[in-house]
């Protein structure tokens, strides 16, 4: 076999060999088999020149008989021409390179498979903070903000703290009923804006007492055959207070607050936005123990209300005071 031959083939080997590993190749079985079939017709290759022997390939039989057909021992050696010799050659150089060229040639072998990164997923929602910087009564009226609103406290801005020195222990926020020590409360004035409003809030200086100070509506019912005497404020941050005269009531004017409903809050902005500042007056037609209830609502807006939305207010007022002190 001339050198070129023996390159070529040792060339194609090194290709079939280098497609891949065996593990790229098993997990491709069209390679797998193709692979299988080359190694097999090369292997029929290297047998059939091994079985043909050294001394048969010296003396130029290529084509096998002498090896395997010859029946007579005692005969003599068949000599086989030039012609013969290379038609032997070409045919086994067909099945050798056949079979490496099966190999070469066989299906690419399948790229491992890899991980296929999952799209980013939303975080878990977490816990939102009052940012550390600010001082304990601006976390305090932050956060007194963020519960009457419902919403994060990243969505509240400080828009401003003023240090004063407030004239009583109500932080100079009169309420019906409520009394006040009369010393001198050093705190602040923080102003607040949430969902496009501004808020004012008082405090002391320590942050333990914090107290809205943006009255928006109050409500007033005196008189009557059971001698009412209730009030009810609403500040427009939506904390509302309830504070009743009767000593029967014997509770404390700190747990007599709430903070409206989702829809209470939807309905009390819209008429703060709508309507300036309203007075409503009821009085009960009766001479005898005659009931008043007083309705103000400290609006923004430029109209008034109708009688029908005059008695919407009243109605809601009175439901607020009847939820914390039924």
């Amino acid at each position: 076999m001339s050198p070129v031959i023996v390159v070529a083939v040792v060339a194609l080997a090194v290709l079939v060999f280098r497609r891949g590993s065996d593990e790229d190749v098993a997990r491709d079985k069209r390679a797998l088999w193709v692979r299988r079939i080359a190694l097999i017709l090369m292997g029929l290759s290297a047998a059939f020149w091994a079985f043909m022997g050294v001394g048969e390939m010296a003396s130029g039989d290529f084509s096998g008989e002498g090896l395997f057909l010859q029946r007579n021992s005692s005969a003599p050696p068949r000599v086989y021409s030039g012609e013969g010799k290379t038609k032997m050659k070409h045919i086994i150089l067909a099945v050798t390179l056949t079979g490496l060229l099966l190999a070469a040639c066989g299906t690419p072998p399948t790229p491992a498979p890899t991980d296929t990164p999952l799209p980013p997923t939303q975080p878990a929602p977490t816990e939102t903070h009052i940012p550390v910087d600010l001082s304990p009564a601006q976390r305090a009226a932050i956060q007194m903000l963020a519960d009457s609103f419902g919403v994060s406290v990243d969505q509240i801005r400080l828009v401003s703290t003023e240090a004063v020195d407030w004239p009583d222990g109500c932080l100079g926020i009169q309420e019906p009923g409520m009394a006040c020590t009369l010393a001198i409360v050093p705190g602040f004035r923080i102003v607040l804006e949430a969902q496009g409003r501004q808020y004012e809030y008082r405090t002391n200086q320590d942050g333990s007492i914090a107290r809205p100070a943006t009255v928006a509506l109050t409500w007033q019912r005196e008189g009557g055959i059971a001698g009412f005497c209730d009030d009810l404020i609403v500040y427009a941050s939506g904390e509302a207070h309830a504070i009743g005269c009767k000593a029967s009531d014997g509770i404390a004017a700190d747990s007599l607050q709430t903070v409206l409903s989702e829809a209470e809050v939807n309905q009390f902005n819209e008429w703060l936005a709508t309507f300036g500042t309203v007075t409503v007056r009821y009085e009960d037609p009766a001479v005898a123990d005659q009931m008043k209830v007083t309705l103000r609502l400290y609006g923004v807006g430029n109209h008034q209300p109708t009688e029908a939305e005059q008695q919407e207010m009243i109605t809601f007022a009175q439901t607020v005071y009847d939820r914390v002190k039924p």
